[in-house]
């Protein structure tokens, strides 16, 4: 049973380690009595711990258990399964600090190291540790110096939520000694637990049993189908019977159909050739419609000048007096005439722009209708092409129905084999 180790608080933790560790020069026997109170309290502290037992179930069983649970359950592999927790001492513990646990804790394979904000700063292995201090002059050298520069700083480090099949990928690519350190699982970055070799041999078995489930699955899924089509192939020999009938049929409705076709395209034809012609009146139409504004025009343009020489001669006549008096009611009314000319000539003039646009607008529907019965027309052809084709397969296909039966009753064999493979592969034969 993985255990979450609850050493003495950390700020308390952190301040006597800092005060041990500010004071590396002091005399052995100071170092003597320090050690004796580390080991009381550790003792202390592991009086309040509970670690795994040895004599019962490894993590590896019991992650292997817990997985297969939550298979059952429709859930999936998780690290936090197989999470197991270790002792975890600030960044700046000693060396003898570290052997001090390792000693009073035998079944913990590493130690993890941690920074002041919570981050991870080393992994300490239990075999490479000891094996560092098992030298000579080791422990003169490093017994009272700092852990951190003889452990692992850049441990694999792997979220709690990761992908199990890629975190054993990666560890197992992993060469040398490092091959069988511990992986550092965090949870936002902070310390989660760890696992070990075991740990993902663990989760390799079972995801290797999930594997097998679902090949075993696989198999008997694909036996079910291959059965299916063997069924199917049944099937179709006996309607292969029946399509003799069904081409003769095909064959008739088909030749009827494209009789139906080809008079329709000639229709779509002679509406297409209607409206060639019409189109082609529209534009006549809109030509002299366009002669009329040209006419207007000049009447507009005559009547303007006609306006301007009446008004020269009622400005003279009025110059002779009495004697161009009569001169000037008939310069008067000229200008009348005038006036009402241009306004006749405008009114014309909105009236073809009318007559223009809506010559326009039916030119463009007799456009839009020729391109409209020239694309039914070219579908009607392709339709034709399409009935054309559909008689020759017809008619090869009631050439072919023996061929057919033939062919699926050898397929059905073939399944037959097929199946009985499938299965001898389930038993594992």
């Amino acid at each position: 049973m993985a255990t979450m180790i609850e050493d003495r608080p950390k700020a308390s933790a952190d301040m006597e380690t800092r005060s041990e560790i500010s004071q590396p020069n002091k005399t052995a026997a100071r170092d003597e009595n320090r050690t004796t109170e580390i080991r009381g309290k550790k003792a202390e502290h592991n009086e309040k711990t509970t670690y795994e037992n040895p004599g019962k179930r490894n993590k590896a069983e019991q992650g292997a258990e817990a997985a297969l649970k939550a298979k059952n359950e429709g859930g999936r592999l998780k690290l936090a399964d197989y999470a197991r927790h270790v002792p975890v001492v600030p960044a700046g513990s000693l060396c003898k600090d570290l052997l001090d646990l390792f000693q009073l804790h035998p079944q913990c394979e590493c130690i993890v190291l941690e920074n002041d904000n919570g981050g991870i700063a080393g992994l300490a292995m239990r075999h490479r540790f000891s094996y560092k201090l098992a030298h000579r002059y080791s422990v003169a050298l490093f017994y009272n110096k700092p852990a951190l520069g003889l452990v692992d700083q850049n441990p694999i480090m792997v979220s709690l939520n990761a992908n199990p099949s890629e975190v054993i990928q990666l560890a197992m690519s992993r060469e040398g000694d490092s091959l069988y350190d511990c992986i550092v699982l965090t949870d936002g970055g902070r310390y989660a637990g760890v696992l070990t070799v075991g740990d993902l041999l663990g989760m390799l078995t079972v995801l290797q049993q999930e594997a097998e489930k679902s090949r075993s699955e696989a198999v008997q899924s694909a036996s079910a189908l291959i059965q299916g089509i063997a069924d199917a192939v049944s099937e179709v020999q006996e309607s292969s019977a029946a399509g003799d009938g069904l081409s003769s049929q095909m064959v008739e409705l088909t030749l009827q159909g494209k009789e139906e076709l080809t008079q329709v395209q000639q229709a779509f034809r002679r509406l297409e050739q209607n409206a060639l012609l019409q189109e082609e009146r529209m534009k006549e139409l809109q030509r002299q419609t366009d002669s009329i504004q040209t006419v207007s025009q000049l009447i507009k343009e005559l009547a303007e000048q006609c306006n301007l020489l009446s008004i020269n001669a009622s400005i003279e006549a009025a110059r002779a007096g009495e004697f161009g008096r009569g001169f000037g009611v008939v310069a008067g009314e000229f200008m009348k005439l005038a006036e009402q000319t241009k306004k006749s000539a405008v009114q014309i003039t909105g009236m073809t722009n009318s007559i223009v646009q809506s010559i326009e607008a039916a030119g463009l529907q007799v456009e839009e209708g020729r391109r409209q019965t020239a694309s039914s027309s070219f579908h009607v052809e392709a339709a034709n092409e399409v009935y054309h084709r559909i008689f020759k397969a017809a008619a090869a296909n009631r050439a072919s129905v023996g061929a057919i039966g033939e062919q699926a009753g050898q397929a059905r064999k073939q399944a037959m084999q097929v199946a009985g493979e499938m299965s001898l592969l389930h038993q594992g034969k």
